[in-house]
């Protein structure tokens, strides 16, 4: 029959080993789901961005429609007063407002183009931060496991070093 002191000592390293296991097993499994939910996050925000950037340039489309509208008429009230449109002061006025219309077309283009870059760029942070949280859970679990171990080792070993 073994001695009770023995048999208590093999017990504890193995609740050592196991819990160490059990520690290392369950860090893992953190870091995978906290690095799924970042990998969603980082799709939806790279997605936000590509919405800011389609919704731009159609603002910028339906800024160039109206605008152009707005010059047909401009060269029709024009030329309805008897006034030459195409020389002059009329020309310089429609001139203008076309690269007024052209210049608002192009801050919304280059607004919605700053926005998908800013939402990318928060998505690849995103995606860094989990990587990093990986690493992290595994050192943990390599150290958690060392821990099951040298407590275990110490709890099976520590009668025959008391015995000596």
């Amino acid at each position: 029959m073994a001695d009770p002191v023995s048999a208590l000592a093999m017990i504890g390293a193995g609740a050592s080993l196991g819990g160490g296991a059990l520690s290392a097993v369950g860090q893992l499994q953190a870091a995978d789901a906290q690095g799924k939910a970042a990998a969603v996050e980082a799709d939806a925000m790279q997605e936000q961005g590509r919405l800011t950037q389609f919704s731009a340039y159609e603002d910028a489309k339906q800024l160039r429609f109206q605008g152009n509208k707005l010059l047909a008429e401009q060269t029709n009230i024009t030329a309805a007063s008897g006034l030459v449109t195409n020389t002059g002061s009329a020309l310089d006025v429609a001139r203008e407002s076309a690269r007024q219309i052209e210049l608002d077309a192009l801050k919304t283009e280059f607004s919605g183009r700053q926005g998908k870059f800013v939402a990318d760029r928060q998505a690849q942070l995103t995606r860094y931060g989990a990587k990093i949280a990986r690493r992290e859970a595994t050192m943990g679990a390599i150290g958690s496991m060392l821990s099951g171990l040298s407590g275990g080792a110490t709890s099976a070993l520590g009668p025959s070093i008391r015995k000596k």
